[in-house]
């Protein structure tokens, strides 16, 4: 709670200081270090999930901070600085599917920032809202009608098929992102002229080295070119093996959040091909991929371990995957039992280490479920019934009871946490019961499958007491706000309603209540208090409302339910007073048709409950668009929220004019008409009197006459992009009555084929009647065979029987005498091989006696050897010695004999040298 009231207080401190920022003139800038530095703080709060998550779409100071950042962000004249924040801030707000839905609904934020991408000129803030587009578009819905799709598309094709720079993975997400399960859009970026060039751009980068690049080129290319002939060339047997290569290793490794995110919905885009999903049961590598994949959850940031979450989850849902669905549920739940060498040698120890292995993985899938986000836990229970419904379908329940005591505990935090009763009695608590009512709608459907198997009926009663479901129920009963106002029969209830309509989180505890009750009808065969708590809350009047909600639903799945419990109620209660059901149904159709009718006439197409209409921006000209939604934004502001300062700079109240881009009051302009045509009278005065002053005063008319036309020609080119925007609409309402008149022929058609069809159902009921007629005839006639045919099939069926057992026993007594046989053959030729087994056991013993006799004359013959090469190593080494001392004295005799040598050489020497 803490953290929720600092962050309503950070929204209120920034939606203070852009009010005072937008009140103070255009040339002072003294506020807007302080304001950057508020909202600098909004984009630290919000850069946290947890923040975020504290965030509600219907809160007022949430409405009222948002509108004032999209009026600095629609002002052209806002600083660039404060402008980068409020995209940020933008950026970390898009990451709650809740706010972001809130975004492309009542902000039209991609228009805007559509209309802020075609008037920037900075570098680095043409990065930061290209990201901020990025983040707003993922998992919208468009269509090529919206105005502003084409400009955004001719806005980032040049970035797209320019070399690669720090803008292309933006743009291409971007891309991805409009064209994702969008036909129109799709049909539209196949007509431009460059489409051809643009594929070849999508499919050169396939080859890039950088991980996020390639995923947001094949992205886009998957959605245009999926089931196409192209598509089918691009994804053939090679390629889509490296594809799912190239998904599975970004999906195991540490590739970022936004790499896997996107990865996710590419595989899940490439599954929708029948035959890319039968290459992906024939992938060789698929059970290791997908171990790694479920290991992969429990490590990871947290938008992370969802998106893997709802890829599995996926893979359960999408058709012609049995295959892979009993492979998940084998990775998560059971052990490797197969049945080769290697598996047969493993030890127990090993059997044991690869079990807590597997019941790790479905612990991780467990904590998920438990997890503080809401997103991922409600993801995690999806994903635990689908294994639930994979085991039923092969037959194998029974794998889920090692787990069953971790699945109970990590069952019962939801509920519990629905019924805390601090959290019922907090004001601020309306998202968080949201999200508790959607989980424990999960949690209790995932029960009552469960009970519904005979192995866990018996189970989920000791672990879900009645305690449990009288809480349940007391808590929706007593605070439903959509529901409780429902008791009465009179109009005083259907007035209230429609003046407070239900909470978003009312319909869910709608169904958190039926489910309790349809749990509570197959457990109270295990307890006695069980059914005694389901008798008392099927007589309790409180009911009712649930009941005709449930039925009044358009959901099948609802309607089911509360038909059930309604059966149930008349079985086993006392139902007089079910009559009143009839009543509370037919001021709930009353009620529902008041309020559509208030809400469609009371709201425009573009319209928030709390910031009124919002225009969307112009598609060609920015300023005159900016300048249009900022003062809409600021009418709508003053209008529900606080009397805050004007939105553009000259902004007045009362009725205004455009005069040069300022806004002025009709008396001012009025009183400067005036001043003209004095002036004007002045100069041919001053022309007949021929005053000496009369050229001075010329050039001060001719200046003030050029600044009036420059303010003329800035009057006019608003008019034109007026005029413009009124075309686009005039083309758009063309389209809207050509759609009309060909709707109208259809219908006339179908009205056509009705008549028709009424006229021969008409001849086909005469013919029907006299087809009974005929019929009754026949069925006297049929009666008296059919007693006929009962004997003879009486006699039929004895002999049959009689035949029946006589060809048993036939069977039986060859089947004995042939067992018989085989059996004494069996005997005669185990006996043969036991003598020859014993005649070789004989010879063997012999040779066994002959080979030990040798190994003893041969250990005796190797002692002799061992014996007389010691000796021999003493003699070689004494000999060893004496060739050593040999060697010395050759040494000493060779050096003398050198030594003499020299003195005969010297004596011949001396003896020549006498001679001479």
């Amino acid at each position: 709670m803490a953290d929720r009231d600092s962050v309503i207080k950070c929204l209120k401190s920034v939606t203070h200081a852009l009010a005072q920022y937008k009140a103070t003139p255009t040339g002072d800038d003294r506020l807007l270090q302080p304001t950057i530095e508020r909202v600098e703080t909004l984009v630290q709060v919000t850069s946290s999930s947890q923040s975020i998550s504290q965030l509600s779409s219907s809160s007022l100071p949430a409405l009222d901070c948002l509108s004032a950042i999209v009026t600095i962000v629609t002002d052209p004249v806002s600083p660039v600085k404060l402008l980068a924040s409020c995209l940020r801030v933008f950026r970390n707000l898009s990451a709650s599917q809740e706010i972001r839905h809130v975004f492309q609904g009542a902000l039209q934020i991609t228009a805007i920032l559509t209309g802020v991408l075609q008037r920037i000129d900075d570098s680095s803030l043409h990065r930061t809202c290209l990201t901020t587009l990025q983040a707003v578009t993922y998992n919208a819905a468009f269509t090529a009608a919206d105005g502003y799709i084409e400009q955004l598309v001719r806005l980032i094709m040049p970035h797209i098929l320019s070399p690669c720079t720090e803008l292309t993975v933006p743009s291409l997400a971007i891309l991805a992102n409009i064209t994702r399960k969008s036909v129109s859009v799709q049909a539209y970026v196949k007509s431009l002229p460059n489409c051809r060039a643009l594929l070849r751009t999508l499919i050169s980068c396939l080859s890039h080295s950088d991980v996020s690049l390639i995923v947001c080129s094949l992205a886009p290319l998957t959605n245009l070119c999926l089931h196409e002939e192209l598509g089918t060339k691009l994804f053939n047997n090679k390629n889509v093996d490296q594809s799912f290569q190239l998904i599975f290793s970004l999906l195991t490794d540490d590739t970022g959040p936004m790499v896997i995110i996107y990865a996710v919905d590419l595989f899940c885009d490439l599954l929708t091909s029948p035959s890319i999903a039968q290459s992906l049961v024939q992938y060789a590598s698929l059970s290791s991929s997908l171990t790694r994949v479920v290991s992969r959850l429990e490590h990871g940031p947290v938008e992370v371990t969802c998106k893997l979450l709802e890829l599995l989850c996926s893979l359960f849902t999408m058709p012609g995957m049995t295959t892979v669905r009993h492979q998940l549920c084998h990775i998560i739940l059971s052990a490797d039992t197969t049945t080769s060498d290697a598996a047969q040698g493993m030890s127990m120890q090993a059997e044991e280490t690869q079990q807590r292995q597997h019941q790790h993985s479905f612990l991780t899938v467990l904590q998920c479920a438990t997890n503080t986000d809401h997103h991922t836990a409600l993801q995690a229970w999806t994903l635990v019934m689908h294994i639930f419904k994979a085991s039923q379908e092969q037959d194998s329940v029974a794998a889920i009871l090692p787990h069953f005591t971790l699945l109970m505990r990590a069952v019962g935090t939801p509920l519990t946490q629905l019924t805390n009763v601090q959290l019922w009695n907090s004001d601020d608590s309306e998202t968080m019961l949201s999200q508790l009512c959607l989980q424990a709608v999960a949690v209790l459907e995932l029960l009552t499958c469960l009970v519904d198997e005979l192995q866990f009926s018996s189970k989920v009663s000791q672990h879900i007491t009645a305690d449990v479901c009288a809480r349940l129920l007391e808590q929706q009963l007593t605070n439903n706000p959509g529901i409780c106002g429902a008791m009465s029969v009179t109009g005083e209830v259907r007035d209230a309603l429609s003046a407070n309509p239900p909470d978003h989180w009312s319909m869910a505890g709608v169904q958190v209540a039926l489910l309790t009750l349809q749990l509570m009808s197959r457990l109270n065969k295990h307890s006695t208090q069980t059914e005694v708590q389901f008798q008392r809350v099927l007589r309790d009047v409180r009911l009712f409302p649930f009941l005709a909600t449930s039925l009044k639903s358009e959901k099948k799945q609802h309607v089911h339910r509360g038909l059930s419990v309604l059966v149930a109620a008349c079985h086993q209660a006392d139902h007089g007073d079910m009559a009143r059901l009839a009543d509370v149904v037919a001021n709930l159709n009353v009620t529902r048709h008041r309020h559509g009718s208030s809400s469609s006439s009371s709201l425009t197409p573009n319209a928030h409950p709390y910031l009124g209409a919002m225009p969307m921006p112009s598609q060609t000209v920015a300023s005159a668009s900016s300048v249009h939604s900022t003062a809409a934004m600021t009418s709508a502001f003053d209008r529900h929220c606080v009397a805050a300062p004007a939105a553009a700079v000259g902004v007045r109240t009362g009725t205004r004019d455009v005069v040069g881009g300022l806004v002025m009051s009709p008396l001012h302009a009025q009183s400067q008409s005036c001043e003209v045509q004095a002036l004007i009278e002045r100069m041919q005065n001053g022309f007949d009197l021929k005053d000496i002053r009369a050229h001075e005063i010329m050039e001060l008319y001719e200046h003030e006459l050029s600044t009036r036309n420059t303010k003329e020609t800035h009057l006019q080119d608003l008019l034109e992009a007026k005029t413009m925007a009124l075309s686009q609409a005039d083309r758009l309402i063309a389209q809207y009555r050509c759609r009309r008149a060909q709707s109208e022929s259809e219908c006339s058609k179908l009205r056509s084929l009705l008549q028709e069809c009424e006229k021969r159902s008409a001849k086909q009921q005469l013919e029907l009647q006299t087809l009974v007629t005929t019929q009754q005839g026949l069925q006297e006639e049929i009666s008296r065979l059919q007693l006929d045919s009962q004997q003879l099939e009486r006699l039929t069926d004895e002999h049959q029987q009689l035949r029946v057992l006589h060809d048993e026993q036939k069977h039986k007594l060859d089947g004995t005498v042939r067992s018989l046989a085989a059996a004494q053959e069996e005997q005669s030729s185990l006996t043969d091989l036991l003598d020859m087994q014993r005649k070789h056991c004989d010879k063997l013993k012999a040779q066994f006696e002959s080979s030990n006799n040798q190994l003893e004359a041969l250990e005796r013959q190797h002692q002799q050897v061992v014996q007389q090469l010691s000796d021999k190593e003493m003699q070689c080494n004494e000999l060893q010695h004496s060739l050593q001392r040999c060697e010395k004295l050759l040494a000493g005799r060779e050096q003398d004999c050198g030594r003499l040598h020299n003195e005969v050489q010297e004596t011949r020497a001396d003896l020549t040298r006498a001679e001479k």
